[in-house]
C-alpha cells in the first residue's frame, strides 16, 4: 500500500513531530536567570552569530525584530549579551585550515574556544561630549 501526500500534509505531519525551534531574542535573555553557554561563532572574517545552551540544545540568538543576530561589531555583541547571566561565554572558530593547505580533513573538529568577556556598556550621559574645533 502506497500513501501519498501533498506539500502541505508532509509540513503539518513533520510540524506536529518535531516542534519548530525556540527563537530566543536578545530581550529573552535577561528573563533566563542563568545560562549554561553563550557562544559567539566566528563564521566569517568579521562576521559572527551567537547562539545560546539552554537545556543541553544550542538556540540561535535572534534580534528583537524576528531577525537572526549577525554582526560583524564587537560593540553590538557586548550590548546585545549585556543582559545575559551566563555561566560561560566563549567565541569559537572552526578553522578549515588543512584543507586550505592541501591536507585531508582531520578526524576531528577543528575548533577553537576561548573565553570571552563582555565589557559593561557605558551610558550615554557618561559619556563625555566632543568639542569640535
Amino acid at each position: 500500500m502506497v500513501v501519498r501526500f501533498n506539500d502541505h500534509s508532509v509540513i503539518n505531519l513533520f510540524d506536529e513531530l518535531m516542534p519548530p525551534p525556540m527563537k530566543l531574542r536578545i530581550s529573552d535573555l535577561a528573563s533566563y536567570p542563568s545560562l549554561k553557554k553563550v557562544i559567539v561563532h566566528s563564521v566569517d572574517q568579521m562576521l559572527y552569530i551567537i547562539t545560546v545552551v539552554i537545556d543541553g540544545d544550542e538556540h540561535l540568538l535572534y534580534k528583537n525584530d524576528g531577525r537572526p543576530f549577525r554582526t560583524s561589531r564587537m560593540s553590538e555583541i557586548h550590548q546585545a549579551l549585556a543582559l545575559a547571566n551566563a555561566k560561560e561565554i566563549v567565541l569559537r572558530q572552526q578553522s578549515p585550515y588543512d584543507e586550505m593547505i592541501g591536507h585531508p580533513p582531520k578526524e576531528g573538529e577543528n575548533t577553537l574556544e576561548v573565553p570571552f568577556t563582555v565589557q559593561p556598556q557605558p551610558s550615554a550621559k557618561a559619556q563625555p561630549k566632543r568639542v569640535l574645533h
